[in-house]
């Protein structure tokens, strides 16, 4: 029940965003100008996600799927390229060019192994800001 009524009111709340939308991730700050229109996903929980908020015309592709679609998403799921069963390497995800990629865990941003969270000295955090809020 709780997840349908977020599937409903999801849409709603995500096209009501205002941008730019300032992000700030383990030091890093960035500012988001316009939504994302060629976005990836490279995690079952991701996809679906992007899926309930109805965003699979905004999808270039997904990646590293472990379950089934949940069959209230499968039309529009089938709308969206599936790059790998895995993390896909990263020339395949640069063939889609896409403007945002979103995953679940660090893990899909390894390299041979190597984590870029590693390198981050301290604690990452994510701080979300609007346009005049600093």
């Amino acid at each position: 029940m709780i997840f349908t009524l977020a599937v409903v009111l999801l849409p709603t709340l995500v096209s009501s965003l205002d941008y730019p939308v300032g992000i700030t991730n383990c030091g890093v700050k960035s500012w988001i100008d316009n939504p994302p229109q060629r976005a990836v996903t490279m995690n079952q929980g991701t996809t679906e996600l992007m899926l309930a908020l109805n965003l699979s015309d905004h999808m270039v592709g997904t990646a590293y799927l472990d379950d089934y679609i949940w069959s209230e998403l499968e039309d529009d799921f089938n709308k969206v390229p599936v790059l790998s069963d895995s993390y896909p390497d990263i020339d395949t995800l640069l063939s889609v060019q896409p403007d945002f990629v979103y995953a679940s865990y660090s893990s899909a941003f390894a390299t041979s192994h190597v984590n870029y969270t590693q390198f981050i000295e301290g604690e990452c955090d994510l701080v979300i800001e609007r346009k005049g809020e600093c």
